[in-house]
């Protein structure tokens, strides 16, 4: 696939944006769109054409499909802060789910363009009994609102290809983490920052303690287990998914991610390493939302894909501490 037009919702936010700039690099023209409640101007104006809007507005939806040639879309737009949506879980219900539901709508109307949507490891919920790697068909059990609404999500997708024949491909991302390699593009939210290594950086630039959420996990170590995966490499595996379905690839719901357990006291130590800097570390409260573990098996990625992680932890920590110093 060269040349196409594809739209990008949520391009202003942080996996959006890297995704830009995958599909720029294999020389596709990308619509971007974002309602800018959570992702940056300067990061949405990285696209070709730039549309400030709503995924949930049908009638600018409508207009953007009606104006352009669109030959696949990547559906990011979403609220992605776990805590905030166990305290708010119908604001995430209705902006995730709706705004999906809306771009499935003008996707059917346009002929079935093939969709990609940024899922999420979440929907396999706390699996406790599982010390080993979670694969696609490991039970699904969400347990807060973000969970849910991308559970919904892939049936809604699925419910759609029964019924239209619209096929989709749902990512269900681990733990993105890093920036561009060139710089471009990072971790740059609106609002106090929630995600774990950009609350290290922060605290290793400012000579701040470091505030572990909670240290009584169950893990070897106490702290969460996380599968950390560079976001260049989830955006390639965008780019990767748009290939398949132009190729007439059936539906699939994959992961993303590297395959590896990281623990946050082992980020911690990289960040170190990385930055020279030593981080005083105090215990405070879980987060609401927090489970002990979550690790890809990313084997079925490789298999329908040819997709594999590519780059390490340490390029996460180094990509993102460049990005970190610039801003």
């Amino acid at each position: 696939m060269t040349g196409a037009t594809i739209l990008v919702t949520g391009a202003g936010g942080y996996i959006g944006s890297q995704t830009v700039l995958a599909l720029q690099d294999a020389q596709h023209r990308v619509v971007g769109l974002d309602d800018l409640t959570v992702g940056r101007p300067e990061l949405l104006e990285l696209s070709d054409r730039v549309l400030v809007a709503d995924c949930r507005d049908t009638a600018r939806l409508r207009a953007i499909f009606e104006a352009e040639d669109i030959a696949g879309v990547v559906h990011c737009a979403a609220l992605a802060v776990v805590a905030e949506s166990v305290a708010a879980p119908t604001r995430y219900l209705d902006v995730n789910v709706g705004g999906l539901l809306n771009v499935l709508g003008r996707a059917v109307e346009h002929g079935g363009v093939p969709v990609v949507f940024s899922s999420s490891g979440t929907v396999y919920g706390d699996p406790t009994a599982t010390s080993g790697l979670l694969a696609e068909g490991h039970a699904v059990a969400p347990v807060h609102a973000y969970g849910l609404s991308k559970r919904i999500g892939e049936q809604a997708l699925a419910f759609e290809n029964h019924a239209s024949g619209l096929r989709s491909v749902a990512l269900r991302y681990f733990n993105a983490a890093g920036a561009d390699l060139a710089g471009r593009a990072g971790e740059w939210h609106q609002g106090p920052e929630s995600r774990v290594l950009p609350r290290l950086l922060g605290a290793a630039q400012r000579g701040l303690p470091f505030e572990l959420a909670g240290d009584d996990f169950g893990t070897p170590d106490g702290t969460c287990v996380r599968d950390f995966v560079h976001v260049v490499d989830v955006a390639r595996a965008h780019l990767q998914a748009l290939d398949y379905l132009r190729s007439g690839g059936p539906s699939r719901v994959l992961n993303i991610g590297a395959g590896l357990g990281t623990s946050v006291l082992q980020l911690v130590a990289e960040v170190e390493r990385v930055t020279g800097k030593t981080l005083p570390l105090r215990i405070g409260p879980r987060r609401p939302g927090d489970v002990a573990r979550l690790v890809a098996d990313v084997r079925e990625a490789d298999a329908t894909l040819g997709w594999r992680p590519e780059l390490t932890l340490g390029d996460i920590v180094k990509s993102a501490a460049s990005w970190h110093a610039q801003r």
